[in-house]
């Protein structure tokens, strides 16, 4: 489990904060500040046991040996989401990864990823953790399947956050051995091979249906 409060809102935050906003201005640290002002209890470091009869909840906290039962008149489970592998041709290879397994390895790790990376998605999540990325001292490439015809005041803002945005994506092949070394990209009317050592794929997520 996670050991901090905000799941993937707390993602990024190197980047979000890094243009002169102090930590307590991110969105997780309001979301707390105003949750306690409304009398919600945080329990932290806590172990969820199960639901029982009769709705009674199975709790363990922190290093207690006591597990604790409380009753609940409703319960809302909001574990959040995960992204979705994308399937393209040698999508296993080292270098691949999800934007929650790079945001991890960047934010809570301080690894780099590499020195060219692309990420799968024009997207807010995306888009945020090409910055961060860049941030770091990568150069970044956003693929996205939408058409150019779509391209908007979202897409060139976008833009001026990275080296380059590839729209039309229609196939993949990822290229390397032990690792990621390059990526070939189709569009609707051409071939584009990318030298890069990491690609992430942020397009689309689906909701994280276990309890952990």
């Amino acid at each position: 489990g996670e050991d901090h409060m905000g799941g993937r809102s707390a993602q990024g935050k190197t980047a979000t904060t890094s243009r002169g906003g102090s930590s307590s201005e991110d969105p997780v640290s309001l979301l707390l500040q105003s949750a306690s002002k409304t009398g919600v209890r945080l329990m932290n470091d806590t172990i969820f046991g199960g639901v029982f009869e009769d709705g009674w909840l199975g709790l363990k906290l922190g290093d207690k040996p006591q597990q604790i039962d409380m009753k609940a008149k409703a319960l809302i489970l909001a574990t959040g989401a995960r992204d979705v592998p994308r399937v393209f041709e040698n999508n296993d290879l080292p270098g691949i990864m999800s934007a929650s397994a790079a945001f991890r390895l960047l934010d809570e790790c301080g690894v780099s990823l590499g020195r060219r990376g692309a990420i799968l998605g024009m997207t807010n999540r995306g888009v945020r953790l090409a910055r961060l990325l860049k941030e770091k001292g990568a150069s970044v490439v956003i693929l996205d399947e939408s058409s150019p015809s779509k391209y908007s005041e979202y897409h060139e803002a976008a833009s001026k956050q990275v080296d380059r945005i590839i729209l039309g994506v229609t196939s993949m092949k990822a290229n390397g051995g032990s690792r990621l070394r390059s990526l070939t990209v189709g569009t609707m009317d051409r071939r584009i091979d990318l030298d890069v050592d990491f690609l992430c794929y942020a397009s689309k997520r689906a909701p994280r249906l276990e309890v952990q």
